[in-house]
């Protein structure tokens, strides 16, 4: 009887056993705090309104720079259309060179811009546009571009030409250019250019105010591409 008793209890322990290994495989493992982590960094970003609200505040701070920059270094460090066009001045009329604008600043800000942006996309490219801990990196490179120019200007004052101006001038535009391409990757629609902008907005155009008859009947949405307000509007700037 013992015997049998044993040998009935063995095939009961293993089938016991077998569930047992077979639900400690169902269970999913624990995630450490640092799995979790480098999960979360290598993800990529979609495009969200938190993602917009953020690019409509660092066009705003763009624009606060650019109003700051022109009157102590005459250029732009991240309009870089108005710089082309102080270019082109300055070969019509280099007697402005130093009163209207500084061709060598303006040079600066504009080759550093393209090579940020160069650079930047190149490596995005390469990366991953939208990873997480790339975009992060790249942010806090500009932040400490910035915060550098600030600390330059602080440190020497404000001089409109030379190497100390060239330092602020580079720095804001390496960080702009560098910004531009961050937030063209998002698919999000980068402000720092309004006629860049009223182009975008072709795609979206739906309706124009065209009376039918003179009870002013309008017809929406039969507009054909170009030739509603955007596109009036450009011509209007141009």
């Amino acid at each position: 009887m013992p015997v049998d008793e044993k040998s009935a209890q063995a095939p009961r322990e293993q089938s016991r056993g077998i569930m047992a290994e077979s639900r400690t495989n169902s269970e999913p493992l624990p995630v450490s705090k640092r799995g979790r982590l480098l999960s979360h960094l290598t993800e990529d970003i979609r495009s969200s309104s938190f993602a917009e609200s953020q690019l409509v505040f660092l066009t705003f701070c763009t624009g606060m720079q650019d109003a700051t920059t022109f009157p102590d270094y005459h250029c732009f460090a991240s309009n870089q259309t108005g710089n082309t066009v102080f270019l082109c001045l300055a070969l019509i009329l280099p007697q402005l060179d130093g009163e209207a604008f500084i061709t060598s600043n303006i040079g600066m800000a504009l080759g550093l811009f393209l090579g940020a942006g160069w650079l930047t996309g190149q490596l995005s490219h390469t990366i991953g546009p939208r990873k997480r801990w790339w975009l992060l990196v790249c942010n806090l490179i500009q932040s400490g571009m910035v915060l550098g120019a600030a600390a330059v200007q602080y440190r020497y004052g404000i001089k409109d030409r030379g190497p100390k101006a060239l330092t602020v001038v580079g720095l804001l535009a390496f960080a702009a250019g560098s910004q531009v391409v961050q937030s063209r990757s998002l698919c999000l629609t980068e402000m720092y250019s309004l006629r860049g902008n009223i182009k975008d907005s072709h795609e979206y155009e739906v309706a124009d105010w065209q009376p039918d008859d003179e009870v002013s009947n309008y017809n929406t949405f039969t507009v054909p591409y170009g030739q509603g307000f955007p596109w009036r509007l450009q011509r209007g700037l141009i």
